[in-house]
């Protein structure tokens, strides 16, 4: 493969915002300002007619589109962005998006992979040193640790196998694997993500940047996959922790995964059940977010087969348990007319002001906000009011998602503004970065159900 941009690691300097923040200051509240400055196939890996081929690099802007997600690196200020899966695209690379200037680089070079003779699902294809994870739909899956400083991905269907994260044990079989975590130290675009020779190129030099936590996944009792999820971080005790719905079927059940101390012991992660689903609010292709000054998960909901119409499945995490059920949050515009929430719609917590914005992916840069609205009793109410955010600028984000935008929507505490990644355009092949500066104050007073 021909080496397309060079390596971009090296040590982390406070300054590495200063771009970002200069967009922001010149950008009306309630406004959109595009921060790429390159587009995303520049980052893209080239190489031989056959490699092309064999990698489906026609595919390539499946990385952005197909039911794909991004993390932020709050230490380097980058957008970590990894997916592929499916029928979409083969190339397991990292892409990172620079926060210090802009422009589109790669993390890693893309995995050879192979067919798998005897297995169950003739389709099934693996990376051929099993180092690294197998390209796959990650939905909101992609986040950053920062205490562990490594991005983990929990998957989701996984290369022409629609299954989950596979690897062959010491006698051959296959084996579930999962989560893996990439080392953002070890960056570095002309080094394939596992080992030696095991890129495309034989004569690839391996970054041995992937770690696998082995299915620890698997043996907790209902939690089975990870398509449709939706997720929200936080650190607890000094301890990366984060919360995903899993969807067996339409409901989700909410989990908490505390991957422990990846570096320094080698932990295969722990994962606990957090609530289960009332039945009413039934969710595809959703986006998480956590309230911590009421301590409450949040995740949107919709299901076009579904009688009763819901937007918000919220939990309670103090009550967190095999009881914990959620409420089925019915949300109105503020005048009290209709709203309706779609598989378009991302979510994201502004901890500066205590209120959830929404990024409508098919109407450009139209966002919503609401809050956490209570019962009397402190009980979560079963209605919640929205205000409508009509973009402040004329450049805004293109949008017209076709498949979940949940993962390409992300509040920045240190910007204290949203990067969202628009879907990609063919004709310029770029997905671009934006940057939303939310509005001074969101709700002046916290919205009550009470009276």
């Amino acid at each position: 493969l021909a080496l397309a941009v060079l390596s971009m690691s090296g040590p982390v300097h406070a300054q590495d915002l200063d771009y970002l923040r200069g967009l922001l200051a010149g950008t009306a509240a309630g406004g959109w300002v595009k921060a790429s400055t390159n587009v995303f196939a520049d980052a893209w890996p080239t190489g031989t007619t056959a490699v092309n081929a064999a990698l489906e690099l026609s595919g390539t802007q499946n990385v952005v589109h197909a039911w794909s997600s991004f993390a932020w690196d709050s230490q380097r200020n980058n957008l970590l962005l990894w997916g592929g899966g499916h029928s979409s695209y083969a190339g397991n690379e990292m892409y990172v998006w620079q926060g210090s200037n802009g422009s589109w680089t790669r993390g890693s070079l893309p995995s050879r992979v192979e067919s798998v003779p005897g297995a169950v699902d003739s389709r099934t294809r693996l990376v051929v040193d099993d180092a690294a994870p197998q390209s796959a739909h990650t939905y909101e899956g992609n986040l950053y640790l920062p205490v562990n400083d490594m991005f983990v991905t929990l998957g989701g269907p996984v290369y022409q196998d629609a299954g989950t994260f596979k690897v062959r044990d010491a006698n051959g079989n296959l084996v579930t694997a999962g989560p893996w975590l990439w080392d953002p130290r070890k960056a570095d675009a002309n080094k394939v993500g596992g080992t030696n020779g095991s890129g495309w190129d034989s004569a690839s030099t391996g970054g041995a940047m992937w770690t696998n936590q082995g299915g620890s996944w698997q043996s907790t009792p209902g939690l089975d996959h990870f398509v449709n999820n939706s997720t929200a971080y936080r650190t607890e005790n000094g301890q990366d922790v984060v919360y995903v719905t899993v969807k067996p079927g339409a409901w989700g059940t909410l989990y908490r995964y505390t991957p422990g101390d990846v570096r320094g012991q080698g932990s295969t992660g722990q994962w606990e059940l957090v609530g289960v689903p009332s039945y009413q609010a039934a969710s595809l292709e959703s986006s998480g977010a956590l309230d911590d000054r009421n301590n409450l998960f949040v995740n949107t909901a919709y299901h076009p087969s579904t009688i009763d119409s819901f937007d918000l499945n919220v939990w309670n995490l103090a009550t967190a348990g095999a009881s914990n059920v959620d409420t089925a949050v019915d949300l109105v515009m503020a005048d009290g007319s209709a709203f309706s929430i779609s598989t378009a719609f991302g979510i994201d917590y502004d901890a500066a002001d205590g209120s959830f914005w929404m990024w409508d992916g098919k109407d450009r840069g139209t966002v919503y906000r609401t809050e956490a609205v209570f019962n009397l009793d402190g009980t979560v109410a079963s209605q919640w009011f929205v205000d409508k955010v009509t973009s402040a600028t004329v450049d805004q984000p293109d949008g017209n998602f076709r498949y979940t935008v949940g993962g390409k929507w992300q509040f920045v505490d240190a910007l204290g503004a949203f990067v969202a990644l628009d879907e990609y355009d063919p004709v310029t092949r770029d997905a671009a970065v934006w940057l939303y500066k939310p509005l001074a104050s969101a709700v002046p007073e916290p919205w009550s159900a009470a009276g």
